[in-house]
């Protein structure tokens, strides 16, 4: 099942660090570093992750994922309009690791084109020939999928091949030790550079990030090259329960980028509260769609256990992401709905004609 889902559109543009949500954390090491969002020059025009360095050092976004798990699948579009300094050094763009924040795997790529798998200490475990992908040319999709084991552990590398006949398979290899000590699980990805010898860097670009794991009916392995598009609340949608913190819409209260935390606001101070919004529809007319990740910032703010959850309505039946505990301080929850309420697929029209929203619990 598909466990998150970014595109990179919906944060502050242009600065360096101050757009991250809770879902990911920076780790910085030096100020010739830094992570931002690119405006408009992500694909197809959309905003995009953008890493800058000019020296050798750690430095990566971290995501810890909602469940442990030895078997994950992941895509994302890569670029490198300024791909790194001198040949012959491993440029490391992303990586795994489990609980305790051991690295198992990483991906890296080399100015001549070459791409490989590397074990968390630096073992190469796969490495492609030259001229296998020029990042410098344009975004291309990458999926990776892999299993942590010490001896039956396995991996495969897909990249499109920047036209139209889809992606190509890298690597496919089984009865590997793609475990680097610590625990046979994973629990946090990273995007940037996980090992101060890789190679000086000027600027990276990632886009459309999906992960995935093993588990449910849906969304088990490869989704092929997938776009993220962000849908924003603009009018409100049947359920208006909430509280404004000013007149108007609730939608015109929720819609920010990026949020703006106690300036404006919907609140409930009772169980059982629901606030659902309408959004524009999706640009494409035509496509699966594979799922729809609802994301609230979301607080308390009295004493005691209170609690809330994702909410999408969809041909007039509502259906709750989990309920999750409330902290004092703002935190993203982003929560999946691989379906649609009553259980049957997401497609366009479907998606152009739901709500989505949040309900306060007991």
């Amino acid at each position: 099942m598909l466990l998150f889902v970014d595109g990179f559109d919906t944060y502050e543009t242009g600065v360096s660090e101050s757009w991250l949500p809770g879902m990911w954390t920076t780790h910085l090491l030096n100020s010739n570093v830094d992570f931002n969002i690119d405006a408009g020059n992500g694909r197809e025009g959309s905003d995009a992750l953008r890493f800058n360095s000019t020296i050798n050092t750690t430095s990566y976004l971290e995501l810890h994922l909602p469940q442990n798990t030895n078997r994950i699948t992941v895509g994302f579009a890569f670029y490198t309009p300024t791909p790194g300094g001198a040949g012959g050094q491993d440029y490391q763009f992303f990586s795994v690791g489990d609980d305790t924040e051991t690295v198992h795997l990483i991906l890296s790529f080399r100015t001549d084109g070459s791409v490989r798998v590397q074990r968390g200490d630096g073992t190469v475990l796969s490495a492609s020939a030259a001229s296998t992908v020029d990042f410098s040319t344009g975004w291309h999709y990458l999926e990776f999928q892999f299993t942590i084991d010490d001896s039956t552990g396995a991996y495969i590398l897909m990249i499109d091949d920047g036209g139209s006949s889809g992606p190509v398979e890298i690597f496919n290899e089984t009865g590997q030790d793609t475990r680097n000590g610590g625990n046979a699980n994973v629990s946090m990805v990273r995007l940037g550079k996980v090992n101060a010898a890789a190679g000086a860097t000027n600027s990276w670009r990632w886009d459309d990030f999906y992960i995935l794991d093993d588990t449910g009916s849906k969304n088990t392995t490869f989704l092929g090259d997938t776009t993220i598009e962000p849908l924003i609340p603009d009018s409100d949608g049947f359920w208006a329960d909430l509280t404004l913190s000013a007149g108007g819409s609730g939608a015109a209260l929720v819609d920010d980028i990026p949020t703006d935390g106690d300036t404006t606001y919907v609140e409930g101070d009772s169980a059982g509260l629901k606030a659902t919004f309408l959004k524009p529809d999706l640009i494409v007319s035509a496509g699966d769609v594979h799922a729809v990740a609802v994301g609230m910032n979301i607080r308390k703010t009295e004493a005691g256990i209170r609690r809330a959850s994702t909410l999408i309505r969809s041909a007039g039946v509502d259906s709750n992401g989990a309920t999750v505990t409330l902290s004092d301080d703002y935190h993203w929850v982003q929560q999946i709905f691989e379906n649609r309420p009553g259980g049957a697929a997401w497609d366009v029209t479907s998606v152009n004609a739901m709500e989505f929203g949040m309900e306060t619990k007991a």
